[in-house]
């Protein structure tokens, strides 16, 4: 492997880089939006990159051409992460930042390599950024003890970790993200090495719209902490009810104005994805997600802490990708979970 050594940086000096990398870099991007953005700060903590902060690579530019136009346009990150079509091929070393969640998920890390951006495609460049990962992998659990899992890993680098580890991938998902309704031109499959993403271009159709749906006697509100326990007992992945309660002021619910109940919600999680949506059965089918989510994104760019529309889903959960590709979200490329000890 090659030699590589983590250097500390203040994340709100790497996010103008990430930027660049877009939507490509959105678990590290929205990871470190979320966290303290002054080492002044007595809860920051630094996150870890592959150069020192004196010399930070230069941002990633590259023109991209629609299929529908001429005209070539900057890659640039918007509140609706359009995705990228064509990109210039680049021959500058790969890098890669790696940095803790927040706390109660500090166990929990997430990673982007350079060579992850599309422009990265040939054979020598990703083997060179793969032994690089597996090389600031070993360092970063090294140096940190209480690392045991790496979330959202490119499957460029997922089974090569699970090696690397002696360890089991925790499954697959895809990463879905929400695209502007005016610009659905971009491409919807990329192949990249060993990495197989198949992009579907959602339709408007088949959903109802936010001024359509059925909101007779419900009322969109903020989650309180009576309703974290709830919320909680509906997910499939077990994770402790103090996650819940610090994501309490993330989290969007819809109630019945009656009683309070609340009966659908999606939460902003500590990477920045939008995750737990969920509508109790009665309630089905009467547009309440979509509203949900829409709200939930709105109420984060509106914050500040928001990096626009993208979530994971788990591939063959038909029902949330049925749900999602209505919502005009795009399937892009696929992550995996994968333990660390």
């Amino acid at each position: 492997m090659t030699d590589s050594i983590l250097y500390p940086h203040e994340p709100s000096t790497l996010l103008a880089l990430l930027e660049s990398h877009l939507p490509y870099s959105l678990p590290v991007y929205g990871t470190l939006k979320r966290l303290p953005l002054s080492s002044k700060d007595s809860q920051a903590e630094p996150a870890w990159a592959s150069f020192p902060s004196s010399s930070i690579p230069n941002l990633f530019t590259s023109t991209s051409t629609s299929t529908t136009s001429t005209t070539s346009t900057s890659i640039t990150p918007t509140s609706t992460l359009e995705p990228t079509s064509t990109s210039t091929s680049s021959s500058a070393e790969p890098w890669i930042i790696i940095t803790h969640l927040p706390s109660p998920l500090r166990n929990q890390i997430r990673l982007y390599s350079s060579s992850e951006h599309p422009s990265s495609s040939s054979h020598a460049q990703i083997e060179k950024a793969r032994q690089q990962v597996l090389t600031c992998m070993l360092e970063f659990v090294k140096m940190s003890p209480e690392a045991d899992r790496a979330g959202a890993v490119n499957l460029l680098w997922s089974g090569h970790l699970r090696d690397l580890f002696g360890t089991k991938d925790l499954g697959v998902c895809d990463t879905w993200i929400k695209v502007d309704v005016n610009d659905q031109s971009q491409g919807t499959q990329e192949t990249k090495g060993t990495q197989e993403t198949q992009g579907t271009q959602g339709t408007q159709g088949g959903i109802q719209g936010e001024s359509d749906a059925d909101m007779d006697g419900l009322v969109v509100d903020d989650a309180r902490e009576e309703d974290c326990e709830m919320i909680m007992n509906t997910r499939d992945i077990p994770i402790p009810l103090p996650y819940y309660h610090s994501l309490v002021r993330e989290t969007t619910v819809i109630r019945t104005i009656s009683t309070g109940t609340a009966i659908s919600w999606s939460m902003t999680q500590h990477d920045g994805v939008i995750g737990s949506l969920y509508t109790l059965p009665d309630y089905r089918r009467r547009g309440l997600a979509q509203i949900v989510v829409e709200q939930r994104i709105k109420r984060d760019l509106e914050t500040g802490f928001g990096v626009g529309g993208y979530c994971y889903i788990y591939r063959g959960n038909k029902g949330s990708e049925g749900l999602f590709g209505r919502m005009g979200w795009q399937r892009r490329w696929g992550v995996q979970w994968v333990s660390l000890r």
